[in-house]
């Protein structure tokens, strides 16, 4: 099946695109399907946010490295965020 041409990047009322909705609820597995169909990565919702910055924001780390290993531009605070993410309390990690 493929997604190429499927409107993948139309977006809703507030400007968000399906990319950014899978980023906010941290569906990782949509978030591969969406890329590999040609989402555009750095796609702005109404607000200005990018995917990566909507993922990072609800701490879904996964998504975080799957939009960045598909070249989403980082965002101030996004390295600081996702570091965050990573190490558990007490910072060690």
């Amino acid at each position: 099946m493929s997604l190429r041409g499927a409107g993948l990047d139309i977006p809703s009322k507030d400007g968000s695109t399906p990319l950014h909705v899978a980023a906010e609820h941290g569906a990782a597995t949509c978030l591969a399907l969406l890329l590999k169909g040609g989402a555009k990565v750095d796609a702005q919702d109404g607000q200005g946010r990018s995917p990566v910055a909507v993922a990072a924001a609800k701490g879904h780390t996964t998504c975080v490295l799957q939009l960045l290993g598909r070249g989403a531009t980082v965002v101030p605070g996004l390295v600081r965020t996702c570091i965050t993410l990573s190490c558990p309390p007490g910072g060690k990690g």
